[in-house]
């Protein structure tokens, strides 16, 4: 077992942590959702096991830092990572406009998804007024992309040992 197998739960907290300190971009008021980015990612190029390990963790911190009703940041981001893995699976592989796909679509069914749990009205007026789910769908299209050229980047450090977790 690697060392970067044992550090996904880490990592992932530490994404959770991320995501709930951050504050809306100026001019779009959208939150970089780092924690869809980070599992879509992931799922995309480790697999369903790394990116449930994402979800779990790194929603159960955001859940609690946050405030949001328990269990609506985990739920949503294990479908996240279930659009992430099967888009990648039966869409031919992880590359970055996949990627970029895939973080739009997991970012809205996650919104969605929490804002069902927080209230209807709230996801009704979501649903009524898509702006601010195209906005996240944007911004987290972007934050995904870029995360998967690092990932990619490093991929092709490391050796195949230590990058196995990285490997479907």
């Amino acid at each position: 077992m690697s060392i970067i197998t044992l550090l996904n739960p880490l990592l992932a907290a530490l994404s959770g942590i991320v995501y709930a300190g951050l504050s809306p971009l100026p001019g779009l008021s959208v939150t970089p959702n780092v924690l869809v980015a980070g599992v879509v990612v992931v799922g995309a190029f480790g697999g369903l096991a790394p990116a449930t390990v994402w979800s779990v963790t790194g929603g159960i911190t955001a859940n609690l830092l946050i405030g949001a009703p328990l269990g609506s940041y985990p739920i949503g981001l294990l479908l996240a990572a279930g659009i992430a893995v099967g888009g990648c699976r039966f869409g031919g592989g992880a590359s970055l406009p996949m990627i970029a796909g895939l973080g739009a679509v997991s970012v809205v069914v996650f919104d969605l998804v929490v804002a069902a749990f927080t209230s209807t009205e709230l996801a009704g007026a979501l649903l009524a007024d898509p702006s601010l789910l195209i906005a996240s769908a944007a911004v987290t299209s972007v934050l995904a992309v870029v995360i998967g050229l690092f990932v990619r980047a490093i991929r092709r450090r490391m050796a195949p040992a230590e990058g196995a977790w990285l490997d479907g």
